[in-house]
């Protein structure tokens, strides 16, 4: 804003004088003391004067222009102390005659420089080149605004400043903001946030935090800080390492996915963050974890394999590989040790093999355990039902007829009705466990595991079936049959395949098993851990891990098979002989 002054007289109030709230004030005359008009050109921009000076009714006002003896563009009612704004009870009506002079109010002053205030040049300011401005004493630029001081440029010039930020000018290639951590991809040159869930975008890359907003392909506002301090964080943690974030763009205090360390905090300020890019060829930190070798630490006495060190021929020092084929040379490998003589009769290798079938220790053939190691019966029940062996004697059989073979049973139903076949005892006796002559119950503490492979030859998914361990047939034709205890796969009329486990007179558990093709051979397993849990697998994959509802009762565990129907004659089973582990 321009400002000019002139020497003028007093000028009075034309006509009847002005309201409170008039915008332009007409005087009698408004001339020079030589007579000449006062004009616009003569005043500045803003000028200002008082009506009724020394009066209980004097009033502060500042106007913009004139015309002819009007004073227009008038703002009245100034304050009389800082900020000097208008005051509505300063505003006052004024009679004709009313006295008004042009004056060096508060106001004027304000628009001075003072040497002991902040201020706001909106003027040039030109200075003599004998007398440019200059510091009191030297000090380095620190904000983007600072001016600089001739030793500093010079010290620019020569390489001995010290500059503590880098930016690069770039776009962005997706909506980033101030403070975000960016890569920039070769493909386009253009600066995406980084993510260190994906190595392409923080690994071997050239890394920048955003100094202000770009969207894809415009120019980020402020560029791209390369190196240096980074003012447009928060909430950090004061002298604290920081690392990529699986978040994109952010940092965090723990490694992301892959391992990439950009810097650390300010000690004092949580907005500042010092930060060292990296680019290609640096080793990362995984690979620098990976030096430390698996056996000591690395030295001049415990130095890295290299491949001189490998020799397909024997050589004293080296270490042996394959030859051209694929096998180490014959003599390579000397076993020399005392106790290779004792495991050439056996004498001193019980932890490599075992003895005798039926020794304290043996493990026979059977289902085994998946996991945990315990000493078992191992069996195989034999579909031992003919017409010399009838239904009853080992085998129950209902509604169906059996075709036996060495090692499996066809079994079809007769009609469309209930059909199965079951033993007609428990699986195993063993007074041990269940008392003399009694059978092994669910309610007992022994682990029982069944595995046989089974196929429902062509079934229309119509028929409810069951398979597996159960105390008597109703689960093979009811899928969430209650009324016994069972730990069996079931189906529904659905065609649905299950893994059930029903507590008799309690509740039932389904678990549906989806995946399995019911008319091809599957292998079917049953782990039963009485109190625990029971396990269902199907072709080697657990499928199921039942905790609910698991059979609890004194009742015997008994195997079948069966059908609550043969719709359209449809429903044969091809089954195995049930091969069995009992827990000792």
């Amino acid at each position: 804003m321009a400002q000019l002054f002139i020497q003028a007289q007093k000028f009075t109030l034309a006509g009847s004088g002005v309201t409170a709230t008039a915008t332009s004030i007409e005087l009698s005359s408004f001339n020079m003391p030589n007579g000449d008009a006062i004009v616009s050109a003569d005043l500045g921009t803003t000028n200002y004067g008082t009506l009724e000076p020394g009066t209980s009714r004097e009033e502060i006002i500042s106007f913009t222009g004139i015309t002819s003896t009007t004073l227009t563009g008038v703002t009245r009612g100034l304050d009389f102390a800082s900020p000097y704004t208008t005051i509505a009870g300063n505003k006052k009506a004024h009679a004709g005659g009313t006295v008004f002079v042009l004056t060096n109010n508060p106001q004027v002053y304000q628009d001075f420089a003072s040497v002991s205030n902040d201020e706001v040049v909106t003027g040039d300011w030109t200075f003599p080149a004998a007398k440019p401005p200059k510091l009191s004493s030297y000090a380095a630029p620190v904000d983007d605004e600072d001016l600089s001081a001739k030793k500093f440029v010079v010290d620019t010039a020569t390489g001995t400043t010290s500059i503590n930020r880098i930016t690069v000018a770039g776009n962005a290639g997706e909506t980033v903001v101030a403070g975000e951590f960016v890569y920039q991809k070769l493909s386009d040159g253009e600066w995406y946030k980084t993510d260190a869930s994906a190595a392409s975008t923080c690994e071997n890359v050239l890394l920048g935090i955003a100094q202000g907003v770009g969207t894809d392909g415009v120019a980020i506002a402020g560029g791209v800080l390369i190196r240096g301090t980074d003012s447009n964080q928060a909430g950090l943690t004061a002298n604290t390492d920081y690392f990529l974030s699986d978040t994109a763009g952010d940092i965090a205090t723990t490694a992301g996915t892959v391992e990439v360390e950009v810097g650390f905090s300010h000690p004092t300020d949580a907005t500042k963050f010092i930060f060292s890019s990296r680019f290609d060829k640096f080793l990362t930190e995984d690979q620098q974890d990976a030096l430390a070798g698996s056996s000591g630490t690395p030295s001049a006495t415990n130095k890295f394999i290299t491949a001189d060190d490998v020799k397909a021929a024997a050589t004293a020092s080296k270490i042996p590989r394959a030859d051209a084929s694929n096998k180490i040379a014959e003599g390579y490998l000397n076993i020399t040790d005392v106790n290779a003589a004792t495991l050439t009769d056996g004498s001193d290798a019980d932890s490599l093999h075992t003895h005798g079938a039926f020794g304290t220790t043996s493990k026979m053939v059977g289902a085994g355990e998946a996991t945990t190691v315990k000493t078992y019966w191992n069996f195989t029940l034999p579909y031992l039902i003919s017409t010399n062996v009838p239904s009853g004697d080992f085998w129950t059989a209902v509604g169906a007829t059996q075709t036996s073979t060495i090692s499996a049973i066809r079994h079809t139903a007769s009609a469309d009705a209930v059909n199965s076949l079951i033993t007609t005892y428990g699986i195993f006796t063993d007074e041990t466990v269940a008392g003399a002559n009694s059978y092994i119950q669910f309610d007992q503490t022994k682990k029982v595991i069944v595995e046989f492979g089974l196929a429902c030859l062509a079934s229309d998914g119509s028929e409810q079936m069951g398979w597996g361990l159960a105390n008597t047939v109703a689960p093979f034709s009811d899928f969430d049959d209650t009324t016994v205890d069972a730990a069996c796969f079931t189906t529904d009329t659905a065609g649905k395949l299950y893994a059930h486990t029903s507590n008799a007179g309690v509740a039932s558990t389904e678990t549906e098993i989806t995946g399995i093709t019911l008319t091809n051979y599957n292998t079917f397993r049953i782990e039963f851990d009485p109190g625990v849990d029971v396990k269902f697998y199907v072709n080697g994959t657990l499928k199921d891990t039942a905790t609910t509802n698991l059979p609890d009762g004194a009742a015997d565990i008994k195997f079948g098979f069966g059908s609550g129907g043969n719709t359209n004659n449809v429903y044969p089973f091809f089954i195995t002989e049930p091969a069995f582990s009992v827990e000792k």
